[in-house]
């Protein structure tokens, strides 16, 4: 797999990928000035396309979502810390047996910290998630 720089809207792109195997493993890649970083590891599940990987990591620590209740405020603006940290909130709150017997689940957390095209961003022009 090659991962290449692309342009888009007159900004250049970062890649930030995440891939996951059916067994639960996963990494997290990025470019951080042009080097490969790569984080590995059955606990490395969300990301969003903004800050590099270990500020997104810094956030959460400072947020306990590992036994999330209803009563657990969580953010929810279009920001890529919010998306994560929502992200982070909904995953937790999901038994294994949730994740792996209702794929959807997936499908769901992903849906809920989408941004829509055309949403307001203040100065990004690149928003999306793909």
């Amino acid at each position: 797999m090659e991962i290449v720089l692309a342009e888009a809207r007159g900004s250049k792109t970062n890649a930030h990928l995440a891939i996951t195997d059916a067994t639960g493993d996963s990494a997290i890649i990025e470019y951080i000035g042009g080097k490969l970083v790569v984080h590995h590891g059955h606990e490395y599940r969300v990301m969003t396309n903004d800050s590099s990987y270990d500020q997104q990591l810094a956030m959460l620590a400072q947020q306990d979502f590992t036994k999330p209740t209803s009563d657990t405020v969580v953010s929810g603006n279009v920001n890529p810390r919010d998306r994560f940290a929502r992200a982070s909130y909904f995953l937790a709150s999901l038994s294994k047996a949730e994740r792996q017997l209702h794929g959807a689940a997936g499908g769901a957390i992903a849906r809920n910290v989408w941004v829509p095209f055309g949403a307001l961003y203040k100065g990004f022009g690149i928003y999306n998630t793909e």
